[in-house]
């Protein structure tokens, strides 16, 4: 009943004021609240579909590259491939020559570093490949992290 004098309408803790300011305040404020929780749940979910949309392009561009790589290195193993018997004939060749004394053992080292050079080539060629089909497996779910 001290809220209904006069003097104690606007002395803060227990005043007539009070009472109604903050009834009326609430309601404001808590609106305010909820839309700020309403834009922030907002700001959250695009947050969500960009990485989304982001992670989904990732993976195909990388399935992509891999398709790709993949398509393309069987043709430039085949032409390692003949490289490779190229070479060995050359290895042979030279081994001929220098047989018959038309030409110093220096052929046969040349021949040789020919070859391994070629075989060193066609190895990268089919790490690559299996790299490739490793990688085109990931990028579509499988496998490990």
């Amino acid at each position: 009943m001290n809220t209904l004098l006069a003097k104690n309408w606007f002395s803060i803790p227990g005043s007539l004021f009070g009472g109604v300011i903050g009834g009326i305040t609430q309601p404001l404020l808590g609106k305010r609240k909820l839309k700020t929780d309403y834009e922030v749940a907002k700001l959250k979910r695009d947050k969500g579909a960009l990485a989304f949309q982001k992670t989904v392009y990732q993976a195909v561009t990388e399935a992509r590259n891999a398709g790709i790589s993949i398509s393309r290195l069987p043709e430039q193993l085949a032409i390692a491939h003949q490289e490779v018997e190229i070479a060995q004939k050359g290895v042979r060749s030279a081994v001929m020559l220098v047989r018959s004394g038309f030409a110093t053992y220096m052929e046969i080292i040349t021949a040789q570093s020919h070859e391994l050079e070629s075989e060193l080539n066609l190895a990268s060629l089919k790490q690559q490949l299996f790299s490739s089909r490793v990688q085109l497996y990931r990028s579509l779910g499988g496998g490990w992290r």
